[in-house]
């Protein structure tokens, strides 16, 4: 079982939550060395996917990765980090996650710090 763990972009600022709490149609979110926050738009949540690029480093939803495309011969794509909510999986350029080798997985930015890179 992974990890629950989720990051908030606020104010160009990435940063770890520590709670998660709805006041009406608003959360209220508590982040790692800042005061509460009231957040009206929760798309700005990110939640962590329980795995990590070729570093070592956690892979959160809306993070955009460069990976190695399992084909002849083998080709660099660049994809944004989702979930498919209709089959409970992980997705990036529309390919399974958990299938793709790890290694060959890294992360190059975020859609919020570097909507550039797609």
């Amino acid at each position: 079982m992974r990890e629950h763990k989720y990051q908030i972009f606020y104010e160009r600022i990435m940063a770890d939550v520590t709670n998660i709490e709805w006041r009406g149609k608003d959360l209220l979110v508590q982040v790692l060395n800042m005061k509460n926050m009231h957040v009206t738009n929760p798309k700005s949540l990110r939640e962590y996917t329980g795995l990590t690029d070729k570093n070592g480093v956690e892979i959160y939803e809306g993070d955009i990765v460069e990976f190695i495309y399992n084909s002849y011969p083998p080709e660099k794509r660049v994809g944004i980090v989702k979930y498919d909510e209709g089959d409970c999986v992980w997705l990036f350029d529309n390919l399974l996650m958990e299938t793709t080798p790890r290694k060959t997985i890294e992360i190059i930015g975020n859609i919020y710090q570097n909507k550039d890179l797609v």
